[in-house]
């Protein structure tokens, strides 16, 4: 499954956390945006996932928040399905 990743105003999320959490609530896999925000995740047809991206912000990241998208639903399944997650709010650290 292909992810994209971008900032409230455009600019790709470079190098950027991106996270698919199971129905339990548990990270069951991750990846890093590359060039463009993009980035490949596996996943195993037909799982149900939330996916959700994460970065710091800050020119001290252990003191400020951490950047999120809010969480996707999503089934696993097509292989060519693209999603676009927008960082868009903070929360503490």
């Amino acid at each position: 499954m292909k992810v994209r990743v971008i900032y409230q105003h455009g600019e790709p999320g470079v190098s950027t956390s991106v996270l698919a959490f199971d129905d339990s609530g548990r990270i069951a896999e991750s990846v890093r945006t590359k060039a463009h925000g993009a980035a490949e995740l596996p996943c195993l047809r037909g799982l149900k996932y939330e996916l959700e991206a994460q970065t710091l912000h800050g020119r001290f990241p252990w003191r400020e928040n951490i950047l999120k998208s809010s969480r996707v639903p999503f089934t696993c399944g097509d292989s060519s399905a693209t999603f676009e997650l927008v960082l868009d709010h903070s929360a503490p650290f």
